[in-house]
């Protein structure tokens, strides 16, 4: 496919969805050339790759000052805004990826179709009805329940959790691991009895 043509349908997109101005705002909001290019289509529907893009937004001086002015804008927020900003609008760039085939005239690509006959050639199973689900005779601790007393949770390599304190430095969360301590060092250092000589 010529890329005049394929160049000219990228900018008709642009155009359609609000013009450059838009696309370097989007920019400076944390998407990257390949997210831009995700939601631009050629005319047989595919997207158009990122160096593509590139190459279209460094044509011109005043689209190339208005991408990295917008870029220099991104880089001025620090890495842990910048995570945070991405992170709020993967839903954003997610949906105008999957809406890219509605910004031009073009059809999505359609399905491919079964020929006819081969619907005939699998076999359609009935599959008997579920048995209803037993009854539950589990406990179940009252919903005003709360824990007490010191649980050894198993994350971060483990460590003990006192409930009556709220956290995992005071004197109960201290004897849990003295206690593991104590045990541990029992069992792997029992003395040993020779039972041939008993």
């Amino acid at each position: 496919m010529a890329a005049c043509k394929v160049r000219r349908h990228v900018l008709r997109q642009v155009e359609a969805q609000g013009g450059w101005a838009v696309f370097a705002d989007r920019h400076a909001q944390g998407e990257s050339i390949a997210d831009l290019a995700r939601t631009l289509r050629r005319p047989d529907g595919r997207a158009i790759s990122r160096n593509f893009l590139s190459g279209i937004v460094h044509a011109t001086p005043e689209r190339e000052a208005l991408f990295m002015a917008a870029r220099d804008l991104w880089r001025q927020q620090t890495p842990w805004e910048r995570r945070q900003r991405r992170r709020a609008t993967k839903g954003d760039r997610e949906r105008r990826r999957a809406l890219s085939f509605m910004h031009h005239g073009d059809q999505a690509p359609a399905p491919v179709v079964m020929p006819a006959g081969l619907e005939l050639r699998h076999r359609t199973a009935t599959l008997p009805p579920r048995p209803a689900a037993p009854a539950d005779v589990g406990y179940h601790p009252p919903h005003d329940y709360t824990p007490s007393g010191v649980e050894w949770r198993i994350a971060n390599g483990g460590y003990a959790w006192c409930h009556d304190c709220g956290n995992d430095r005071c004197s109960h969360a201290k004897l849990e691991y003295g206690r593991r301590a104590n045990a541990y060092r029992d069992d792997r250092f029992r003395p040993r009895v020779n039972r041939g000589l008993v």
